[in-house]
């Protein structure tokens, strides 16, 4: 315990001079991702009504918008009620065109419809030997998911009671 803590120490040292310069805490209301969305939906959609934490709307184009949402859970969040509109299709978030997205099932068969998918690779899969509750842990699945399948993975998952836990990470 004692060498740790000497360790530990000289690390906060030398970190001391980057803290004073450049803060030691991010804020996450000022981090966010850009999405390319298409909307092929009738008449103008209330992005805010989606999910108020959306920062800003921009169209490029007619049906082609420039979206800002927040980034880790909160995007993960946003991409859910996102997919509750059909007429919606991601093109692409931050200029990245793969993501990676962990998701829970409860047995092989779900693992089997995740890698029907189109756009989704099952990379790889694990399970904890406990959870902290009485019932089995799930297990859980990364995905790599190319951005334009990532709305209609969504949408497969909540019909075949697939937990999608979090969208993140950028596969290059």
């Amino acid at each position: 315990g004692i060498i740790m803590t000497i360790l530990f120490g000289q690390l906060k040292l030398l970190a001391f001079p980057l803290n004073f310069v450049l803060g030691d805490s991010y804020h996450e209301d000022e981090m966010f991702e850009e999405m390319i969305i298409k909307y092929d939906g009738i008449g103008n959609l209330d992005w805010w009504r989606i999910d108020p934490r959306i920062r800003k709307v921009r169209r490029i184009v007619p049906k082609l918008y420039a979206v800002e949402c927040p980034t880790f859970k909160g995007m993960t969040e946003v991409l859910k009620k996102f997919a509750e509109h059909r007429e919606m299709e991601i093109l692409q978030i931050s200029n990245n065109k793969q993501c990676q997205v962990r998701v829970e099932v409860k047995d092989e068969e779900q693992i089997r419809l995740l890698t029907e998918m189109s756009g989704v690779e099952v990379m790889f899969n694990f399970k904890y030997p406990v959870d902290g509750s009485p019932n089995e842990p799930l297990t859980s699945v990364s995905l790599c998911v190319d951005i334009p399948f990532l709305l209609p993975l969504i949408r497969n998952c909540h019909k075949h009671e697939i937990l999608v836990m979090q969208v993140y990470d950028w596969w290059a």
